[in-house]
């Protein structure tokens, strides 16, 4: 038994994520992503990136009733970036999305940074991905508000993002692959709620409520930083 255990530990061990910015996960352990990708640990929030793609597979962070009454101090300023910490050759462009029915879309949204140097980072391109403009004007916009809303009505809110790809993505010119949809999970610690959405990449979109399996079915990824008894469950709140 003994030995048994230990070699269950071991596995545990090796297979599990190791995070450099833990404080953005509920407890402390990445996803399990089974591509290749890059951790890039920023002032509020943490972002996995892929070169292939030139996308990141997913952003997370968490909000509070502190950071969001913070955040509403800070004014919006557009700084569209290119990342000194990846190649630029792993990222998309800027001049990729002129032209196209694709904006920038932000993973984490800029509203969401208390400080002038947190929104700054937030528009880097490796937190950028090709969103139809529709969908992140509209819909997203409505998600990001409603992560918020979470935050500012329960504190400590755990907000994760991402797109989802096509097995033969279309791409921008500069090679950026376009992604098919998102998701985005919402999960509110102190009454253990999640709000786990899926939603198309396409205009006049809504959006589907999804359960965190759900999510690790659709993407591949395993959300091991939440709690098994909460992944099976899913609610839209009213605030």
């Amino acid at each position: 038994m003994k030995i048994l255990i230990t070699t269950m530990l071991l596995v545990t061990a090796i297979f599990a994520e190791v995070t450099k910015c833990p404080q953005f996960f509920p407890n402390g352990q990445a996803p399990d992503i089974k591509i290749k990708h890059q951790e890039l640990c920023f002032e509020q929030f943490v972002i996995s990136y892929n070169t292939d793609y030139k996308n990141p597979l997913y952003a997370a962070e968490i909000l509070t009733v502190a950071s969001m009454k913070k955040a509403d101090a800070v004014k919006r300023k557009d700084a569209f970036h290119q990342e000194p910490k990846i190649d630029i050759k792993g990222q998309a462009t800027l001049p990729a999305f002129v032209g196209t029915t694709f904006d920038r879309g932000h993973v984490i949204p800029a509203a969401d940074m208390s400080t002038v140097s947190a929104q700054y980072e937030s528009f880097s391109m490796v937190n950028m991905t090709p969103q139809n403009a529709n969908n992140n004007r509209d819909l997203w916009k409505k998600l990001e508000a409603y992560t918020r809303k979470a935050a500012e009505k329960f504190d400590n809110t755990y907000h994760i993002s991402g797109p989802i790809f096509s097995k033969n993505p279309q791409k921008l010119k500069d090679g950026t692959s376009i992604p098919d949809g998102y998701f985005k999970i919402v999960y509110i610690q102190k009454t253990q709620t999640v709000s786990a959405f899926y939603c198309k990449n396409l205009p006049k979109q809504t959006y589907e409520l999804k359960t965190i399996k759900q999510i690790e079915d659709i993407t591949g990824h395993k959300f091991v930083q939440f709690p098994e008894n909460v992944k099976n469950k899913t609610e839209f709140l009213n605030f």
